[in-house]
C-alpha cells in the first residue's frame, strides 16, 4: 500500500522545504483522483501514482525527469484506458483510494 511513508523512502524530498507533511499527503490524495478520472476501470500501479504525486509537489519548479515521469504515467494511463495496454499483475493498493481498489 502507497502511503506518505513508502512515498518517502522511493524519493529523497526535502518534506519540510515542500510544505510538510500534509503537503505530502494531499498530492498523493490527488495523484489518485487524477489515476481516477483519466482510468476509472482500471486499477492506477504504485508508481503511476507515485509519479504524479512528486510533479504535484515540485509543481513549477519540477525537473525535467520529473516532468517526463509524469507524462509518462498520464500517457500510461491513457493506453490503459483506451485498452490499448493490458495491466501488470497486481502490486499493493494505494492507501488514499477514494473507495476503489488501487494497485
Amino acid at each position: 500500500m502507497l502511503d506518505c511513508d513508502d512515498f518517502l523512502l522511493r524519493f529523497d524530498v526535502d518534506v519540510e522545504g515542500l510544505g510538510g507533511l500534509p503537503r505530502v499527503e494531499q498530492a498523493l490524495r490527488t495523484a489518485v483522483e487524477q489515476a481516477e478520472s483519466l482510468c476509472p476501470d482500471h486499477l492506477a500501479p504504485d508508481w503511476v501514482v507515485a509519479d504524479l504525486a512528486l510533479y504535484r509537489l515540485y509543481s513549477q519548479a519540477a525537473s525535467e525527469d520529473v516532468r517526463n515521469r509524469y507524462n509518462e504515467a498520464v500517457k500510461f494511463l491513457r493506453h490503459l484506458d483506451e485498452g490499448t495496454i493490458e495491466p501488470a499483475s497486481p502490486t499493493p493498493n494505494v492507501l488514499f483510494s477514494s473507495g476503489r481498489r488501487w494497485c
